[in-house]
């Protein structure tokens, strides 16, 4: 049975997807999300727990992100699974727009489950267009790849200079950026300090309590 921190609504989406490798027969080359969600729905009931939706969207999108190349190239298909990675229910009849931080994380987890697939253009014209909405210049590293490729001088110069502070600082949790600040290093060196938080308390919990 699936334990109560592979259940976890806003968990580690890898621990959920070794819970169901170890509980799920033919997880996940030959079975359904209907499959995956009778395992969820036994697994709560055992701990006489009340079933979550999201566990089960949470689980699902695990399983299409291992099944098919769709989420790196329908749009659509990306932002829900990037909702339901992050404990959020999607709504799969409209984009609604993501945040930079639950597409840092569905990206992170879609490189561990398949490392040498690409995102088209498509989903990266979606990721920058997320980044801009929030005021995000310098992507995360886990994002350079849809990092914006005409950029002026200045920014350039400007994300050289996050680049070679976040190198000096690796372990950026617990050094305080001013979001508010006149000093543009300053503000995207605070926007990527919450990006990179928020992925290291879903897959780092520990790290990240530190």
């Amino acid at each position: 049975m699936l334990t109560y921190k592979e259940l976890d609504r806003y968990g580690d989406p890898m621990r959920l997807d070794a819970g169901l490798r170890r509980d799920v027969s033919g997880y996940p080359d030959e079975v359904s999300c209907e499959a995956v969600a009778d395992s969820v729905g036994t697994s709560y009931a055992a701990i006489d727990v009340e079933p979550e939706q999201a566990v089960v969207d949470k689980a699902c999108a695990l399983l299409l992100c291992h099944s098919s190349d769709a989420p790196w190239s329908d749009l659509l298909i990306f932002e829900k699974v990037a909702d339901a990675l992050s404990g959020f229910e999607p709504d799969h009849a409209k984009l609604e727009g993501s945040s930079p931080e639950q597409i840092s994380l569905a990206v992170t987890i879609m490189k561990k489950i398949k490392p040498k697939t690409s995102f088209n253009n498509d989903v990266v014209h979606y990721i920058r267009g997320v980044m801009r909405d929030n005021g995000i210049v310098c992507y995360p590293e886990n994002l350079a790849f849809a990092q914006e490729e005409y950029m002026t001088a200045e920014l350039k110069s400007l994300c050289k200079q996050v680049s070679d502070k976040r190198s000096s600082r690796p372990n950026i949790e617990g050094v305080t950026y001013d979001p508010e600040s006149d000093d543009p290093l300053e503000v995207q060196l605070a926007k990527l300090s919450l990006v990179q938080d928020y992925v290291n308390a879903v897959i780092h919990p520990k790290k990240a309590e530190k």
